[in-house]
């Protein structure tokens, strides 16, 4: 394993979510870095873990889907995002929730807008919600980490919506009370099929 990376992350990837603290000196002194210019299974895959394994179902409301939430949100701060919020759902369709959004925005040089979203929350209080749809939240923030970098020409909404598997409560809330949602571009890209290549890269033999 080279210097500066984690147990969680194969050799040569850097510790997940912040490349910027690694101790490569490549990756601190290199934007170009493959860390930081590319999309990894790797990383997205420790979210995952973190998501699913650490925290654990996160049903609608619960305080498992609030520090899923707050994962999100710190993650799209420490990927360069100009703001980063948890929007909260208040009463959607007349449900009293402490359900929410986490939301990180990339100003881009024009005013086109492109959503990238996946629902963060878990179906049931036994179900850890890591096909469905933590790898989805965890494609959002490591596309979050990649982009952050980039100079980009349209903007770019990261959401890790809440309250999904009760209803698509998340996904209606955000579209019904973000600010910007009248200059949303049409293209609003689920991470679904995203999602498949970290199964993928999860099933993969293993290198000796």
């Amino acid at each position: 394993m080279q210097p500066g990376c984690t147990g969680s992350v194969p050799s040569g990837v850097c510790a997940p979510l912040y490349p910027q603290s690694c101790s490569h000196s490549s990756c601190s002194s290199s934007p170009d870095h493959r860390c930081r210019r590319r999309f990894f299974g790797a990383h997205a895959y420790a979210v995952l873990v973190k998501l699913a394994g650490e925290i654990g179902p996160r049903p609608m409301g619960s305080p498992a889907e609030q520090r899923a939430l707050a994962l999100a949100e710190s993650t799209f701060a420490a990927a360069g995002c100009d703001t980063a919020w948890i929007m909260p759902m208040t009463s959607p369709d007349g449900v009293n929730t402490t359900s929410g959004i986490a939301v990180g925005v990339l100003r881009g040089a024009t005013r086109r807008v492109i959503v990238i979203g996946g629902h963060i929350d878990s179906s049931a209080p036994e179900v850890p919600g890591a096909n469905d749809d933590g790898s989805g939240a965890a494609c959002v923030m490591e596309l979050a980490r990649v982009l952050g970098k980039r100079d980009l020409q349209s903007t770019i909404v990261f959401a890790c919506f809440g309250g999904e598997e009760e209803g698509l409560h998340g996904s209606t809330w955000f579209v019904e009370h973000y600010a910007g949602s009248t200059a949303l571009c049409s293209c609003c890209r689920s991470t679904w099929r995203m999602a498949r290549r970290i199964w993928s890269w999860i099933r993969m033999p293993r290198r000796r």
